[in-house]
């Protein structure tokens, strides 16, 4: 290979190396911070466990851009029913059933509940908790769009809502104040306790 040639492969593979980092850093973010209920552990009855997903709010970052999963393939054990249930400190809370709904898995784990412009509503069955990651702008008005989306797809009343883990945060964009912060719900109480968000049935 001739000396400039050699030179052009480098940086292209540097150049990709950055992308796949910004990706990767926007995963890292929405898998750690504390949700509403705090971060959960990963279980239950439905044999829905596996590998965190990537962009936790579990994944979430990036998962649109890239090819999901068929749910059928990653999860075979996936719950079939109408309904999941899943246990807190707060007590049970029922759900629909967004397996059956899902429109597929992304990255690492992450199970799709629901995808739109201005965000991103997943579910890391490796951590038992929910995330939305807010893509649109302004923040307040796509966070409210979410966590309608949220509510809807799950079934579930706000009170319901507080009790499961859930975390809410912002894409990587470098400069944005935003990036790296985990939120609650916005209609949520302060935490008092932690949530593990185990499917139990």
């Amino acid at each position: 290979m001739q000396k400039g040639a050699a030179k052009t492969v480098v940086v292209l593979i540097a150049a990709a190396a950055v992308a796949a980092a910004a990706v990767f850093a926007a995963y890292l973010f929405l898998r750690g911070g504390a949700g509403s209920g705090g971060a959960g552990s990963a279980a239950g009855s439905s044999g829905a466990s596996g590998p965190a997903a990537a962009a936790g709010p579990g994944a979430n970052a990036g998962a649109a851009a890239t090819a999901l999963e068929p749910v059928s393939a990653a999860f075979p054990n996936a719950p079939t029913g109408s309904a999941i249930t899943i246990g807190t400190p707060q007590g049970m809370v029922a759900v629909n059933n967004f397996y059956l709904t899902s429109p597929g898995v992304a990255g690492e784990g992450n199970v799709m509940i629901a995808m739109a412009d201005n965000y991103d509503i997943s579910y890391d069955p490796a951590s038992g908790n929910f995330s939305l990651l807010i893509k649109g702008s302004p923040f307040s008005a796509a966070r409210a769009a979410a966590e309608r989306a949220f509510l809807g797809a799950l079934g579930i009343s706000e009170a319901d809502a507080c009790k499961l883990s859930v975390q809410e945060g912002v894409p990587y964009r470098a400069g944005d104040p935003r990036d790296g912060q985990s939120y609650p719900l916005d209609f949520c109480p302060p935490p008092a306790g932690s949530s593990n968000g185990n499917i139990v049935q």
